[in-house]
């Protein structure tokens, strides 16, 4: 850490990563301290060290797409995305299209 290239950079901290299958009890001990986020092993002004599992990593990452996947459980059909423009940007679509074919569609599919 203390060479050169990674000090007198204004506003960049660097980040780096150890990962491992399993922990040893003293590595364990300084990564989850209280008050520190799990996983956190020194924290200087120019970096930070981080120490994680590949299954915390593996397990962080199912989480998020699990989250995105719950908001993004949208289909955009057809219909929806024509209901969406006409709501939404009606004033810029002439007035034979704004009330086409397909207003009355309904929204399951």
């Amino acid at each position: 850490m203390d060479n050169p290239q990674y000090k007198g950079v204004e506003g960049c901290k660097w980040r780096f990563y150890l990962i491992t299958y399993d922990y040893s009890d003293k590595i364990l001990r300084d990564i989850r301290q209280k008050d520190k986020p799990a996983g956190l092993l020194d924290d200087q002004d120019e970096y930070e060290v981080w120490v994680k599992s590949w299954a915390e990593i593996f397990d962080a990452a199912e989480k998020k797409l699990l989250f995105f996947q719950r908001q993004l459980n949208y289909e955009a059909t057809d219909a929806r995305v024509t209901l969406h423009l006409r709501e939404s940007y009606s004033r810029f679509i002439p007035e034979g299209l704004a009330e086409g074919q397909g207003s009355d569609e309904t929204l399951a599919g």
